[in-house]
Protein backbone atom coordinates (compact mmCIF):
# COMPACT_ATOMS: atom_id res chain seq x y z
CA UNK A 1 0.00 0.00 0.00
CA UNK A 2 1.42 3.01 -1.54
CA UNK A 3 1.74 6.13 1.16
CA UNK A 4 0.64 8.41 -1.66
CA UNK A 5 -2.56 6.91 -3.07
CA UNK A 6 -6.19 6.80 -2.26
CA UNK A 7 -6.28 3.88 -0.58
CA UNK A 8 -3.46 4.54 1.70
CA UNK A 9 -5.57 7.61 2.58
CA UNK A 10 -8.98 5.69 3.24
CA UNK A 11 -6.92 3.46 5.15
CA UNK A 12 -5.13 5.83 7.82
CA UNK A 13 -8.63 7.69 8.32
CA UNK A 14 -9.96 4.45 9.43
CA UNK A 15 -7.29 3.30 11.40
CA UNK A 16 -6.99 6.71 13.13
CA UNK A 17 -11.01 7.25 13.17
CA UNK A 18 -10.41 3.74 15.78
CA UNK A 19 -7.28 4.72 17.39
CA UNK A 20 -9.01 6.35 20.24
CA UNK A 21 -10.87 3.23 20.83
CA UNK A 22 -8.09 1.34 22.19
CA UNK A 23 -7.73 2.44 25.69
CA UNK A 24 -5.43 -0.35 27.09
CA UNK A 25 -2.03 -1.07 25.54
CA UNK A 26 -2.62 -4.83 24.76
CA UNK A 27 -5.38 -3.78 22.74
CA UNK A 28 -3.92 -1.38 21.15
CA UNK A 29 -0.68 -3.44 20.48
CA UNK A 30 -3.34 -5.82 19.50
CA UNK A 31 -4.95 -3.32 17.08
CA UNK A 32 -1.52 -2.23 15.71
CA UNK A 33 -0.78 -5.64 14.56
CA UNK A 34 -3.65 -6.58 12.44
CA UNK A 35 -3.75 -3.32 10.36
CA UNK A 36 -0.60 -3.79 9.98
CA UNK A 37 -0.58 -7.16 8.45
CA UNK A 38 -3.55 -5.64 6.42
CA UNK A 39 -1.40 -2.91 5.26
CA UNK A 40 1.32 -5.45 4.44
CA UNK A 41 -1.32 -8.08 3.29
CA UNK A 42 -2.92 -5.51 0.74
CA UNK A 43 0.39 -5.61 -1.81
CA UNK A 44 0.68 -9.16 -1.76
CA UNK A 45 -1.40 -11.16 0.98
CA UNK A 46 0.82 -14.77 0.81
CA UNK A 47 3.99 -12.72 1.74
CA UNK A 48 2.45 -11.81 4.72
CA UNK A 49 3.50 -15.31 5.53
CA UNK A 50 6.83 -14.79 5.48
CA UNK A 51 6.62 -11.59 7.93
CA UNK A 52 4.22 -14.16 10.16
CA UNK A 53 7.27 -16.51 10.50
CA UNK A 54 10.32 -14.64 10.95
CA UNK A 55 8.12 -12.56 13.63
CA UNK A 56 7.53 -15.94 15.50
CA UNK A 57 10.95 -17.59 14.75
CA UNK A 58 12.99 -14.47 16.20
CA UNK A 59 10.75 -13.93 19.37
CA UNK A 60 11.07 -17.68 20.40
CA UNK A 61 14.67 -17.10 19.50
CA UNK A 62 15.52 -14.35 21.56
CA UNK A 63 13.07 -16.06 24.53
CA UNK A 64 15.40 -19.20 24.44
CA UNK A 65 18.89 -17.57 24.54
CA UNK A 66 17.92 -15.69 27.26
CA UNK A 67 17.23 -19.01 28.55
CA UNK A 68 20.44 -20.52 28.46
CA UNK A 69 23.76 -20.37 30.40
CA UNK A 70 25.61 -22.51 28.05
CA UNK A 71 27.79 -19.85 25.39
CA UNK A 72 27.79 -22.37 23.30
CA UNK A 73 24.15 -23.30 23.30
CA UNK A 74 23.30 -19.35 23.04
CA UNK A 75 25.61 -19.16 19.85
CA UNK A 76 23.88 -22.36 18.11
CA UNK A 77 20.64 -19.98 18.67
CA UNK A 78 21.82 -17.50 17.15
CA UNK A 79 23.27 -19.26 14.37
CA UNK A 80 19.61 -20.92 13.65
CA UNK A 81 17.67 -17.73 13.95
CA UNK A 82 20.74 -15.65 11.49
CA UNK A 83 20.41 -18.46 9.29
CA UNK A 84 16.56 -18.73 9.44
CA UNK A 85 16.42 -14.78 8.23
CA UNK A 86 19.22 -14.40 5.85
CA UNK A 87 18.61 -17.98 4.01
CA UNK A 88 15.33 -16.23 3.51
CA UNK A 89 16.60 -12.60 2.44
CA UNK A 90 18.94 -14.40 -0.07
CA UNK A 91 16.49 -16.39 -1.70
CA UNK A 92 14.04 -14.08 -2.74
CA UNK A 93 16.61 -10.69 -3.58
CA UNK A 94 19.72 -12.25 -4.59
CA UNK A 95 18.75 -16.21 -6.05
CA UNK A 96 18.90 -14.53 -9.81
CA UNK A 97 22.18 -12.48 -8.78
CA UNK A 98 24.31 -15.21 -8.08
CA UNK A 99 23.12 -17.19 -10.51
CA UNK A 100 24.05 -14.60 -13.39
CA UNK A 101 27.38 -14.13 -11.30
CA UNK A 102 28.37 -17.95 -11.81
CA UNK A 103 27.46 -17.69 -15.25
CA UNK A 104 29.63 -15.03 -15.90
CA UNK A 105 32.43 -16.29 -14.12
CA UNK A 106 32.25 -19.63 -15.66
CA UNK A 107 32.29 -18.26 -19.27
CA UNK A 108 34.96 -15.79 -18.25
CA UNK A 109 36.96 -19.66 -17.40
CA UNK A 110 35.62 -20.96 -20.95
CA UNK A 111 33.07 -22.90 -19.70
CA UNK A 112 29.76 -22.10 -21.58
CA UNK A 113 27.16 -23.49 -19.06
CA UNK A 114 23.04 -22.60 -19.50
CA UNK A 115 22.02 -21.37 -15.88
CA UNK A 116 18.19 -21.44 -14.81
CA UNK A 117 16.33 -18.36 -14.39
CA UNK A 118 14.79 -18.57 -10.89
CA UNK A 119 11.28 -16.17 -11.30
CA UNK A 120 11.27 -14.65 -7.66
CA UNK A 121 9.35 -11.54 -6.87
CA UNK A 122 10.82 -9.83 -4.05
CA UNK A 123 8.38 -9.00 -0.79
CA UNK A 124 8.59 -5.22 -0.64
CA UNK A 125 9.83 -4.26 2.66
CA UNK A 126 11.73 -7.91 3.44
CA UNK A 127 15.44 -5.98 3.92
CA UNK A 128 13.82 -3.71 6.37
CA UNK A 129 11.83 -5.72 9.12
CA UNK A 130 14.77 -8.59 8.14
CA UNK A 131 16.97 -6.02 9.96
CA UNK A 132 14.48 -5.15 12.54
CA UNK A 133 14.57 -9.07 14.34
CA UNK A 134 17.98 -9.63 13.52
CA UNK A 135 19.16 -6.64 15.71
CA UNK A 136 16.69 -8.17 18.16
CA UNK A 137 17.90 -10.53 18.46
CA UNK A 138 21.53 -10.24 17.87
CA UNK A 139 20.97 -7.61 21.62
CA UNK A 140 18.98 -10.15 23.22
CA UNK A 141 21.78 -12.04 22.60
CA UNK A 142 24.70 -9.80 23.83
CA UNK A 143 22.72 -9.07 27.07
CA UNK A 144 21.43 -5.53 26.06
CA UNK A 145 18.08 -6.29 26.37
CA UNK A 146 15.65 -8.58 28.16
CA UNK A 147 13.49 -10.81 25.50
CA UNK A 148 9.70 -9.53 25.32
CA UNK A 149 7.66 -11.80 26.70
CA UNK A 150 4.41 -10.14 25.32
CA UNK A 151 4.25 -11.76 21.98
CA UNK A 152 1.40 -9.33 20.76
CA UNK A 153 3.98 -6.57 21.63
CA UNK A 154 6.53 -7.98 19.30
CA UNK A 155 4.45 -8.74 16.80
CA UNK A 156 3.56 -4.73 17.17
CA UNK A 157 7.15 -3.69 17.27
CA UNK A 158 8.44 -6.11 14.06
CA UNK A 159 5.34 -5.18 12.19
CA UNK A 160 4.40 -1.71 13.11
CA UNK A 161 2.73 0.36 9.80
CA UNK A 162 4.43 3.22 9.56
CA UNK A 163 8.00 1.97 9.35
CA UNK A 164 7.34 -1.34 8.01
CA UNK A 165 8.16 -1.62 4.07
CA UNK A 166 10.58 1.54 3.86
CA UNK A 167 11.91 2.30 7.55
CA UNK A 168 13.31 3.82 9.78
CA UNK A 169 14.64 0.78 10.93
CA UNK A 170 13.93 0.62 14.40
CA UNK A 171 15.66 -1.17 17.29
CA UNK A 172 13.81 -2.74 20.14
CA UNK A 173 15.16 -0.30 22.53
CA UNK A 174 13.40 2.53 20.75
CA UNK A 175 9.91 1.08 20.14
CA UNK A 176 9.38 -1.63 22.45
CA UNK A 177 9.27 1.07 25.77
CA UNK A 178 6.45 3.00 24.13
CA UNK A 179 4.25 0.11 23.13
CA UNK A 180 4.33 -0.32 27.30
CA UNK A 181 2.72 2.95 27.47
CA UNK A 182 -0.29 4.62 26.67
CA UNK A 183 0.20 8.49 25.36
CA UNK A 184 -2.61 10.35 25.32
CA UNK A 185 -2.99 12.66 22.23
CA UNK A 186 -2.51 16.05 22.52
CA UNK A 187 -3.20 18.78 19.55
CA UNK A 188 0.18 19.76 19.49
CA UNK A 189 1.32 16.23 18.99
CA UNK A 190 -1.66 15.97 16.28
CA UNK A 191 -0.05 19.46 14.71
CA UNK A 192 3.34 18.16 14.87
CA UNK A 193 2.64 14.99 13.00
CA UNK A 194 0.91 16.91 10.37
CA UNK A 195 3.63 18.99 9.95
CA UNK A 196 5.89 15.94 9.27
CA UNK A 197 3.70 14.45 6.90
CA UNK A 198 2.22 17.43 4.79
CA UNK A 199 6.10 18.12 4.15
CA UNK A 200 6.93 14.68 3.29
CA UNK A 201 4.27 14.49 0.74
CA UNK A 202 5.79 17.86 -0.82
CA UNK A 203 8.86 16.30 -0.98
CA UNK A 204 7.70 13.06 -2.62
CA UNK A 205 4.93 14.70 -4.80
CA UNK A 206 5.84 17.63 -5.22
CA UNK A 207 9.74 17.84 -5.92
CA UNK A 208 10.72 13.86 -6.54
CA UNK A 209 7.88 12.69 -8.71
CA UNK A 210 8.35 15.49 -10.67
CA UNK A 211 11.96 15.35 -11.43
CA UNK A 212 11.68 11.80 -12.21
CA UNK A 213 10.80 12.38 -15.45
CA UNK A 214 14.15 14.50 -16.14
CA UNK A 215 16.08 11.85 -14.32
CA UNK A 216 14.49 9.12 -16.67
CA UNK A 217 14.99 11.33 -20.18
CA UNK A 218 18.69 10.59 -19.47
CA UNK A 219 19.04 7.21 -17.16
CA UNK A 220 16.61 5.29 -18.74
CA UNK A 221 16.56 5.94 -22.29
CA UNK A 222 19.95 5.19 -25.12
CA UNK A 223 20.17 8.67 -26.20
CA UNK A 224 23.47 10.17 -27.01
CA UNK A 225 23.90 12.98 -24.22
CA UNK A 226 26.11 15.86 -23.84
CA UNK A 227 28.17 17.00 -20.43
CA UNK A 228 25.33 19.18 -19.27
CA UNK A 229 22.40 16.87 -19.56
CA UNK A 230 24.63 14.28 -17.62
CA UNK A 231 25.20 16.63 -14.93
CA UNK A 232 21.81 17.93 -15.06
CA UNK A 233 19.84 14.52 -14.71
CA UNK A 234 22.37 13.23 -11.85
CA UNK A 235 21.37 16.63 -9.79
CA UNK A 236 17.99 16.04 -10.27
CA UNK A 237 18.53 12.05 -9.21
CA UNK A 238 20.19 13.39 -6.44
CA UNK A 239 17.30 15.72 -5.02
CA UNK A 240 14.62 13.48 -6.26
CA UNK A 241 15.98 10.24 -4.09
CA UNK A 242 16.93 12.64 -0.92
CA UNK A 243 12.74 13.82 -1.61
CA UNK A 244 11.56 10.38 -2.19
CA UNK A 245 13.27 8.72 0.95
CA UNK A 246 13.33 11.37 3.28
CA UNK A 247 9.79 12.04 2.11
CA UNK A 248 8.58 8.51 3.14
CA UNK A 249 10.60 9.11 6.40
CA UNK A 250 8.74 12.24 7.61
CA UNK A 251 5.70 10.76 6.65
CA UNK A 252 5.97 7.80 8.60
CA UNK A 253 7.40 9.47 11.70
CA UNK A 254 4.55 12.37 11.59
CA UNK A 255 2.16 8.98 11.33
CA UNK A 256 3.50 7.16 14.51
CA UNK A 257 3.27 11.10 16.18
CA UNK A 258 -0.38 10.84 16.08
CA UNK A 259 -0.16 7.66 17.61
CA UNK A 260 1.66 9.23 20.18
CA UNK A 261 5.14 7.08 19.40
CA UNK A 262 7.93 8.79 18.73
CA UNK A 263 10.46 7.87 15.87
CA UNK A 264 13.54 9.04 15.61
CA UNK A 265 14.89 11.27 12.64
CA UNK A 266 16.40 9.18 9.68
CA UNK A 267 17.39 12.24 7.50
CA UNK A 268 19.47 15.32 8.55
CA UNK A 269 20.14 17.59 6.13
CA UNK A 270 22.58 14.94 4.19
CA UNK A 271 23.73 17.63 1.27
CA UNK A 272 24.85 20.03 4.25
CA UNK A 273 27.85 16.92 4.87
CA UNK A 274 31.31 18.95 5.18
CA UNK A 275 32.54 14.73 4.78
CA UNK A 276 31.87 11.78 3.89
CA UNK A 277 31.61 10.34 7.49
CA UNK A 278 29.75 13.40 7.92
CA UNK A 279 27.24 12.61 5.32
CA UNK A 280 26.61 9.21 6.75
CA UNK A 281 25.82 10.18 10.34
CA UNK A 282 22.96 12.73 8.44
CA UNK A 283 21.97 9.88 5.68
CA UNK A 284 19.64 7.14 6.50
CA UNK A 285 20.69 7.08 9.80
CA UNK A 286 18.59 4.38 11.30
CA UNK A 287 20.78 1.55 8.19
CA UNK A 288 23.76 3.35 8.76
CA UNK A 289 24.00 3.29 12.69
CA UNK A 290 22.78 -0.14 11.78
CA UNK A 291 25.60 -1.31 9.96
CA UNK A 292 28.02 0.84 11.92
CA UNK A 293 26.93 -1.40 15.64
CA UNK A 294 26.08 -4.78 13.96
CA UNK A 295 29.03 -4.97 11.13
CA UNK A 296 31.79 -2.71 11.18
CA UNK A 297 32.52 -2.95 14.86
CA UNK A 298 32.75 -6.98 14.53
CA UNK A 299 34.52 -6.70 11.39
CA UNK A 300 36.82 -3.65 12.18
CA UNK A 301 37.57 -5.61 15.94
CA UNK A 302 38.42 -8.70 14.13
CA UNK A 303 40.31 -7.31 11.59
CA UNK A 304 42.63 -4.90 14.16
CA UNK A 305 43.67 -8.19 16.15
CA UNK A 306 45.10 -9.67 12.88
CA UNK A 307 47.06 -6.87 11.76
CA UNK A 308 48.14 -5.94 16.08
CA UNK A 309 51.08 -8.78 14.74
CA UNK A 310 52.39 -7.03 12.08
CA UNK A 311 54.94 -5.06 12.60
CA UNK A 312 54.07 -1.26 11.97
CA UNK A 313 52.69 1.55 14.20
CA UNK A 314 49.64 1.93 15.85
CA UNK A 315 48.43 4.25 13.57
CA UNK A 316 48.85 2.47 10.73
CA UNK A 317 47.33 -1.26 12.54
CA UNK A 318 44.02 1.46 13.49
CA UNK A 319 43.99 3.19 10.15
CA UNK A 320 44.01 -0.80 8.06
CA UNK A 321 41.43 -2.02 10.29
CA UNK A 322 39.48 1.09 9.73
CA UNK A 323 40.05 0.30 6.00
CA UNK A 324 39.40 -3.11 6.41
CA UNK A 325 35.98 -2.74 8.17
CA UNK A 326 35.22 0.05 6.01
CA UNK A 327 35.16 -1.51 2.78
CA UNK A 328 33.80 -4.78 3.75
CA UNK A 329 30.65 -2.89 5.42
CA UNK A 330 29.82 -0.57 2.30
CA UNK A 331 30.67 -2.95 -0.37
CA UNK A 332 27.73 -5.15 1.71
CA UNK A 333 25.44 -1.82 2.09
CA UNK A 334 25.63 -1.82 -1.66
CA UNK A 335 24.78 -5.53 -1.82
CA UNK A 336 21.90 -4.61 0.62
CA UNK A 337 20.08 -1.88 -1.81
CA UNK A 338 20.18 -4.05 -4.74
CA UNK A 339 21.21 -7.29 -6.54
CA UNK A 340 23.42 -5.80 -9.15
CA UNK A 341 27.20 -5.10 -9.27
CA UNK A 342 26.50 -1.41 -9.44
CA UNK A 343 25.08 -1.44 -6.42
CA UNK A 344 28.45 -2.83 -4.98
CA UNK A 345 30.56 -0.41 -7.15
CA UNK A 346 28.44 2.02 -5.11
CA UNK A 347 29.22 1.15 -1.88
CA UNK A 348 32.76 0.34 -2.84
CA UNK A 349 33.08 4.11 -4.07
CA UNK A 350 31.95 4.80 -0.74
CA UNK A 351 33.92 2.86 1.36
CA UNK A 352 37.20 4.23 -1.07
CA UNK A 353 35.99 7.82 0.00
CA UNK A 354 35.76 7.45 3.76
CA UNK A 355 38.92 5.16 3.98
CA UNK A 356 40.88 7.96 1.93
CA UNK A 357 39.22 10.69 4.61
CA UNK A 358 40.05 8.76 7.39
CA UNK A 359 43.83 8.54 6.26
CA UNK A 360 44.04 11.86 5.25
CA UNK A 361 42.60 13.50 8.56
CA UNK A 362 39.31 14.73 6.94
CA UNK A 363 36.72 12.88 8.64
CA UNK A 364 35.87 15.54 11.15
CA UNK A 365 32.60 16.79 11.05
CA UNK A 366 31.57 20.38 11.67
CA UNK A 367 32.67 22.24 15.10
CA UNK A 368 30.47 22.04 17.29
CA UNK A 369 27.79 25.40 16.85
CA UNK A 370 29.12 25.89 13.64
CA UNK A 371 27.49 23.50 11.29
CA UNK A 372 25.38 26.53 9.79
CA UNK A 373 28.85 28.54 8.92
CA UNK A 374 28.80 30.12 5.47
CA UNK A 375 32.87 29.37 5.39
CA UNK A 376 31.97 25.76 5.44
CA UNK A 377 30.10 25.85 1.90
CA UNK A 378 33.06 24.95 -0.26
CA UNK A 379 33.59 21.74 1.02
CA UNK A 380 30.44 21.27 1.17
CA UNK A 381 30.36 21.72 -2.54
CA UNK A 382 32.62 19.39 -2.86
CA UNK A 383 31.35 16.60 -0.92
CA UNK A 384 28.00 17.06 -2.83
CA UNK A 385 29.78 16.89 -6.04
CA UNK A 386 31.28 13.59 -4.82
CA UNK A 387 28.12 12.08 -4.13
CA UNK A 388 26.27 12.78 -7.12
CA UNK A 389 29.33 10.77 -8.44
CA UNK A 390 28.08 7.93 -6.54
CA UNK A 391 24.88 8.29 -7.15
CA UNK A 392 25.43 7.41 -11.40
CA UNK A 393 26.05 4.25 -10.19
CA UNK A 394 23.42 3.74 -8.22
CA UNK A 395 20.97 4.87 -10.29
CA UNK A 396 21.99 3.58 -13.80
CA UNK A 397 23.42 0.12 -15.09
CA UNK A 398 26.67 -0.68 -15.92
CA UNK A 399 26.89 0.11 -19.79
CA UNK A 400 24.28 3.63 -18.92
CA UNK A 401 26.54 4.08 -16.19
CA UNK A 402 29.97 4.26 -17.22
CA UNK A 403 28.26 6.44 -20.83
CA UNK A 404 27.18 9.12 -18.29
CA UNK A 405 30.00 8.83 -16.05
CA UNK A 406 32.35 9.80 -19.03
CA UNK A 407 30.14 12.87 -20.27
CA UNK A 408 30.54 14.26 -16.61
CA UNK A 409 33.61 14.17 -17.00
CA UNK A 410 33.51 16.28 -20.03
CA UNK A 411 33.73 13.62 -23.00
CA UNK A 412 29.66 14.43 -24.14
CA UNK A 413 28.63 13.69 -27.39
CA UNK A 414 29.65 15.77 -29.72
CA UNK A 415 27.00 17.78 -31.61
CA UNK A 416 24.51 15.59 -29.78
CA UNK A 417 21.34 17.56 -29.25
CA UNK A 418 20.47 18.30 -25.62
CA UNK A 419 17.71 16.86 -23.94
CA UNK A 420 16.97 19.71 -21.61
CA UNK A 421 15.70 22.95 -22.84
CA UNK A 422 16.65 25.93 -21.04
CA UNK A 423 13.18 25.87 -18.87
CA UNK A 424 13.85 22.41 -17.74
CA UNK A 425 17.44 23.56 -17.08
CA UNK A 426 16.92 26.20 -15.46
CA UNK A 427 14.25 24.39 -13.25
CA UNK A 428 16.69 21.66 -12.27
CA UNK A 429 19.36 24.29 -11.11
CA UNK A 430 17.09 26.66 -8.79
CA UNK A 431 15.14 23.27 -7.27
CA UNK A 432 18.90 22.43 -6.43
CA UNK A 433 20.20 25.65 -5.33
CA UNK A 434 17.31 26.19 -2.77
CA UNK A 435 17.70 22.38 -1.70
CA UNK A 436 21.23 23.03 -0.92
CA UNK A 437 20.47 26.56 1.20
CA UNK A 438 17.73 25.06 2.85
CA UNK A 439 20.04 22.13 3.63
CA UNK A 440 22.67 24.53 4.57
CA UNK A 441 20.40 26.49 7.08
CA UNK A 442 19.13 23.23 8.21
CA UNK A 443 22.82 21.71 9.03
CA UNK A 444 22.98 22.75 12.35
CA UNK A 445 18.79 22.05 13.29
CA UNK A 446 16.51 19.06 12.13
CA UNK A 447 13.29 18.83 11.12
CA UNK A 448 11.73 17.38 13.93
CA UNK A 449 13.18 20.34 16.37
CA UNK A 450 11.00 22.33 13.73
CA UNK A 451 7.75 20.49 13.69
CA UNK A 452 8.06 20.48 18.01
CA UNK A 453 8.58 24.34 17.72
CA UNK A 454 4.14 24.56 15.50
CA UNK A 455 2.75 26.47 17.97
CA UNK A 456 -1.01 25.90 18.17
CA UNK A 457 -1.40 29.43 17.39
CA UNK A 458 0.03 28.11 13.78
CA UNK A 459 -2.59 25.54 13.52
CA UNK A 460 -4.08 27.23 10.89
CA UNK A 461 -1.52 27.71 8.44
CA UNK A 462 -0.58 23.61 8.75
CA UNK A 463 -3.86 22.90 8.31
CA UNK A 464 -4.20 25.03 5.09
CA UNK A 465 -0.68 23.46 3.98
CA UNK A 466 -1.87 19.82 4.62
CA UNK A 467 -5.20 19.99 2.88
CA UNK A 468 -3.27 21.23 0.31
CA UNK A 469 -1.05 18.16 0.23
CA UNK A 470 -3.98 16.12 0.44
CA UNK A 471 -5.17 17.37 -2.61
CA UNK A 472 -2.89 17.08 -4.81
CA UNK A 473 -1.94 13.67 -3.46
CA UNK A 474 -5.50 12.78 -4.26
CA UNK A 475 -5.36 14.92 -7.48
CA UNK A 476 -2.36 12.48 -9.02
CA UNK A 477 -3.33 8.70 -8.00
CA UNK A 478 0.28 8.16 -6.76
CA UNK A 479 2.69 8.99 -9.37
CA UNK A 480 5.37 6.42 -8.50
CA UNK A 481 5.97 4.06 -5.53
CA UNK A 482 8.91 4.86 -3.42
CA UNK A 483 12.33 4.35 -4.28
CA UNK A 484 13.69 2.13 -1.73
CA UNK A 485 10.30 -0.39 -1.85
CA UNK A 486 12.59 -2.10 -4.29
CA UNK A 487 14.92 -2.94 -1.18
Amino acid sequence: MLFNSFTFLVFAAAFFAIWPLTKNCRWRNLYIVIASYVFYGFWNSPFLVLLIVSTIVDYWAGRIIASRQSQKARNALLFASLAYNLSVLVWFKYANFFMDSTKGLLHLAGWDVTMPMIHVVLPVGISFYTFVTLSYTLDVWKGEIHPEKDFIKYAAFVAFWPHLVAGPILRATQLLPQLSKRRRMSWQLFYQGLFLVSFGYFMKVAVADNLAKYVERVYDKPFPITTGDAWLATYAYAIQIFGDFSGYSNIAIGLALWMGICIPQNFNAPYAAISFTDFWRRWHISLSTWFREYLFLPVAYASSRKVASLKISSRTQNLASFAIGTLFTMLLCGLWHGAAWHFVAWGGLHGLYLAVERFLGWDKGPPAGRAGSWRLLPRRLVVFQLVCVTWVLFRAKWGRGWVILKAMAGSGIPGAAGLYGPTAGASILLVLAVTLCIQHWFADKDLIGAAKAVRLTQRGYVLAEALLILASVVAMGGQGAFIYFQF
